[in-house]
């Protein structure tokens, strides 16, 4: 089994909720890049989402990777104390949004990976050490770190999927919207290195 990382990253349920992108997340994840974080209250607002657009099949199939990511990371469940939650609720833009800062908090995580930035404000995360980053901006930033490596966990990503096949760079249009960056980065690797 994979050492695991000191780096831990909360992950919203905005990025759980999209497939292609928590799957992605995890498997660096599981690559010892960092420690994923999440709470119960998180994984109720994946849920909550995708009762409206997902199909009874999709639902299945959210359920079954909720519960792998339990098993697999059986130390990723934070929740933030209640206190911290109501001190930030004045904090934040959003107040549906403050758990999963004290659950940030409450784990010592260095970031929060979302798409929602504009709910996680500097002067509010600061004072705790953590930063707010999208997608594209954490996974360039492991990309920064070690390409090598992130090209190889993107290639066992591919290989890992079998029902269906995908290529790497199927995988990387499935991403495109949410990491233009990253796919640039990944892109440029493949050419400089073929």
């Amino acid at each position: 089994m994979q050492k695991e990382s000191a780096l831990k990253v909360t992950l919203d349920a905005c990025i759980i909720f999209r497939l292609a992108l928590c799957d992605t997340l995890l498997h660096m994840a599981r690559k010892g890049f960092y420690h994923p974080i999440w709470s119960q209250k998180i994984l109720e607002e994946v849920f909550k989402a995708s009762r409206s657009s997902l199909s009874q099949q999709q639902i299945k199939g959210l359920n079954k990777r909720v519960f792998d990511m339990n098993t697999f990371f059986p130390n990723a469940d934070y929740e933030g104390p209640n206190g911290i939650v109501d001190r930030l609720k004045i904090l934040v833009p959003d107040s549906d949004d403050a758990h999963v800062i004290a659950t940030a908090i409450a784990s010592h995580s260095r970031f929060i990976v979302t798409e929602n930035l504009k709910d996680y404000p500097v002067h509010v995360l600061a004072p705790f050490g953590i930063e707010a980053l999208s997608f594209d901006a954490f996974m360039s930033l492991l990309f920064e770190g070690d390409p090598e490596k992130v090209m190889k966990g993107l290639a066992s990503l591919i290989k890992s999927k079998s029902r269906p096949t995908i290529s790497l760079r199927e995988h990387l249009l499935q991403l495109e919207s949410y990491s233009p960056n990253f796919n640039r980065k990944v892109r440029e690797h493949l050419l400089n290195n073929s």
